[in-house]
């Protein structure tokens, strides 16, 4: 892999080890917190996920391979679907886990589809970050109103700004790629709107 092949590995890498850090404290915190129902563990589960994402991410380059490209995707998805399944459980919601494996499957049929080839990457960043959005949009939605009437409206907003930060960036990323399929918004390239979120999971993750 040349050094033009992933602008920012790097930084990806740095996040990569961040979120299996992180991931690592919440596993072994779950052990000994007594969370609402396993809440813990989902969250140490989504930041290994992640992290693991990440990790396929750094290795991008050419030739275009299979995990790096379309396997970091389905990582991601996973950790999303595992963050809504355990704010589920911490609100005290059964969990969706039907409509959570209907995105794993329509993630999972569309990303092994377009595959890993240059000539899909449009179409698979908007299917990544478009997916996301909805599965964070979906969780917004779940936790509305538990969160709400147990710790009031100030305290819903302030507990999920992180979520709907991700959500406006996540729709933005997808409108972008949508509206000019030729400036490739994937995750290895070094623009500054790579950048600027990649800083913010370095910032950003708890």
């Amino acid at each position: 892999m040349n050094a033009e092949s992933n602008d920012i590995a790097w930084l990806v890498w740095l996040v990569a080890a961040q979120f299996a850090i992180y991931g690592a404290g919440w596993g072994l915190g779950s052990r000994v917190m007594h969370t609402r129902d396993g809440a813990a563990a989902h969250w140490s589960g989504f930041m290994l996920l992640m992290g693991a994402g990440f990790w396929l991410s750094a290795q991008r380059g050419e030739p275009r391979t299979f995990w790096p490209y379309v396997g970091s995707n389905l990582l991601f998805m996973t950790g999303y679907t595992v963050l809504r399944r355990g704010l589920e459980c911490f609100s005290r919601q059964p969990p969706r886990d039907r409509e959570h494996l209907l995105w794993m499957a329509l993630a999972t049929v569309g990303f092994v589809a377009i595959g890993p080839a240059a000539e899909g990457a449009a179409a698979r960043v908007v299917l990544a970050y478009g997916l996301g959005a909805l599965v964070f949009a979906r969780a917004l939605h779940g936790l509305w109103q538990p969160l709400r009437l147990e710790f009031g409206l100030a305290a819903f907003w302030w507990t999920t700004l992180p979520a709907w930060l991700v959500l406006v960036l996540f729709t933005g990323r997808a409108l972008v790629q949508v509206l000019n399929p030729s400036r490739l918004q994937e995750i290895h390239h070094a623009t500054m709107g790579n950048q600027v979120p990649v800083f913010g999971y370095l910032g950003g993750t708890p």
